[in-house]
């Protein structure tokens, strides 16, 4: 796991169900291991834009970006 995962912003926005949240998790470990690298807060978030995908919802990553106010 790379140091920039941000658990709280990913439970606090990430509109996922338990199982959804566990692919996301599953796809963007299988994805750094083949590519021989850790986890990173950007394969996490390609990782959950397929499981909105797969919902019909929309992916911002701007959803998840914090403002100065928080």
């Amino acid at each position: 796991m790379a140091d920039d995962i941000d658990y709280h912003l990913l439970a606090e926005r990430a509109a996922l169900t338990g199982g959804h949240i566990r692919e996301a998790a599953i796809t963007a470990a299988v994805e750094a291991s083949a590519a021989g690298e850790p986890v990173t807060m950007a394969r996490v978030f390609d990782a959950i834009a397929r499981e909105y995908d797969k919902l019909g919802k929309v992916f911002s990553a701007r959803d998840f970006l914090l403002t100065e106010a928080e």
